[in-house]
C-alpha cells in the first residue's frame, strides 16, 4: 500500500499484448484437473477445498504469532477454523488495550488492538495459476490479502533484480477509505527489488468508469487502462530513473466486490509476465519485475485504517465472537504447466 503521491507523469505506453478474460466456473463437486490459458494446459498441483472440520496443517502453519507492536497488532490463533460446509473461516477482531499485559499497554495506541490471522503454505511454488475463492464482508477497519512471497524479496542485501524472487498481490481490497465513506478499494501489485533503495512496483487499481478519475483522457480504451509514474517517494525525494514505480487504473463497472458474495481472484505468473484476474476478468498484464523464484501463498484479513475507523471508538470491532470481520476461503488451486 502507497500513499497517493501528487507528483505523477502520465505515461502513455499502451500495454502491449491484450489480456483475454477468462471463464471462471462456480465451484464444482469434482475439482477440474487442467485448466486452458494462454494456449497452454495448466494441471492441478496443489489445492485445498477446505473441506472437513479441521485445517490441514500439513499444508498450512501460521505467518506469525503472538503480540506485535511494532506492526501494531496482535497475530492470533483463534480466529481461524473449519466452517464444515467446505470453507475456511479466518476472523480478525480487537481487544481493549487496557486488557493486555502491562508491558504492552503502553506500545499500543487507541482503546482497541486488532488481532488478525497470518496464514501460508507450507510448500512454495514457482509459476502457474494461482486462484482463491472467497467472500469479503463490509467492514470497517479491516480488509483482506491474498498473494505470494518469495524468500529472495526479503533479503537485506538485495541484488536489486526480479529474478531472486517478487511479492505478488494478488488482490488487497478494503471498502472503505480512511474518512470512513464507502468505497470498493481493491488492487493487485508486483513488488520486486527489495523493499529498500532499490524496491520497484507496478500496480494495477480496479475502479468505475462511472466515478470521476484522474488523467481519463490518457487511458486505453481498449483496456480502459491508465498508467502513471511515481515520481516522487514518501518523503518528497526523487526517485531514481531507473526504478520503475507505477500505478495504473483499470476501469469497469463489471466487479462490485461489495455485495459479500463469493468472488475469484488470481494471477497468472509464467516466466515472461503475470496476469491477474477479478472473476475472470483480466485487469492487467506486467511483463516487468517477473520473478523466477519460489513462493507460498499467504492469507490474511488485515487491517485498512483500522485506528482511525474503529480502534478509537467506543464499540471497537468487536470480539472473536462478535466481530463481523469474517472472511471465508472456498478454496485455493495452483496449476502448472504440463
Amino acid at each position: 500500500m502507497f500513499p497517493r503521491l501528487c507528483c505523477v507523469l502520465i505515461v502513455t505506453a499502451l500495454l502491449s499484448v491484450a489480456c483475454q478474460a477468462q471463464q471462471t466456473q462456480p465451484p464444482q463437486s469434482t475439482v477440474p484437473q487442467e485448466v486452458q490459458l494462454d494456449g497452454k494446459t495448466y494441471t492441478l498441483q496443489f489445492n485445498d477445498e477446505f473441506d472437513g472440520t479441521e485445517i490441514d496443517w500439513d499444508k498450512w502453519t501460521y505467518r506469525g504469532k503472538g503480540i506485535s507492536p511494532k506492526r501494531k497488532r496482535i497475530f492470533g490463533t483463534d480466529g481461524v477454523k473449519l466452517d464444515g460446509k467446505g470453507n475456511l473461516i479466518m476472523t480478525a477482531y480487537g481487544v481493549a488495550r487496557q486488557s493486555l499485559p502491562d508491558e504492552y499497554v503502553d506500545q499500543f495506541e487507541g482503546i482497541w488492538v486488532p488481532v488478525t490471522t497470518n496464514i501460508r503454505t507450507k510448500k512454495e511454488f514457482t509459476f502457474g495459476y494461482h486462484e482463491v475463492r472467497l467472500k469479503m464482508p463490509v467492514v470497517k477497519g479491516y480488509g483482506m490479502a491474498v498473494w505470494l512471497q518469495s524468500n529472495g524479496q526479503t533479503q537485506k542485501n538485495h541484488p536489486g533484480t526480479a529474478e531472486v524472487g517478487a511479492e505478488i498481490d494478488i488482490i488487497e481490497q478494503t471498502f472503505f477509505d480512511r474518512a470512513g465513506k464507502p468505497s470498493d478499494y481493491k488492487h493487485s501489485t508486483i513488488h520486486w527489488g527489495g523493499y529498500g533503495r532499490t524496491h520497484q512496483f507496478i500496480s494495477i487499481t480496479v475502479d468505475p468508469k462511472t466515478g470521476t478519475q484522474e488523467h481519463t483522457a490518457h487511458q486505453d480504451e481498449e483496456l480502459n487502462l491508465v498508467k502513471t509514474k511515481v515520481t516522487k517517494d514518501r518523503k518528497g525525494n526523487d526517485i531514481p530513473e531507473n526504478l520503475v514505480r507505477e500505478k495504473w487504473t483499470y476501469k469497469t463497472d463489471d466487479l462490485d466486490f461489495r455485495d459479500e458474495q463469493f468472488h475469484t481472484v488470481s494471477v497468472l505468473w509464467t516466466p515472461d509476465y503475470y496476469k491477474f484476474y477479478y472473476d475472470g476478468h483480466c485487469i492487467g498484464k506486467i511483463e516487468q519485475g517477473v520473478s523466477h523464484a519460489p513462493g507460498y501463498m499467504i492469507l490474511w484479513p488485515r487491517m485498512f485504517n483500522f485506528l482511525e475507523l474503529v480502534g478509537n471508538t467506543q464499540e471497537g470491532p468487536g470480539d472473536l465472537q462478535t466481530s463481523k470481520a469474517k472472511y471465508e476461503i472456498d478454496y485455493y488451486r495452483v496449476y502448472q504447466a504440463k
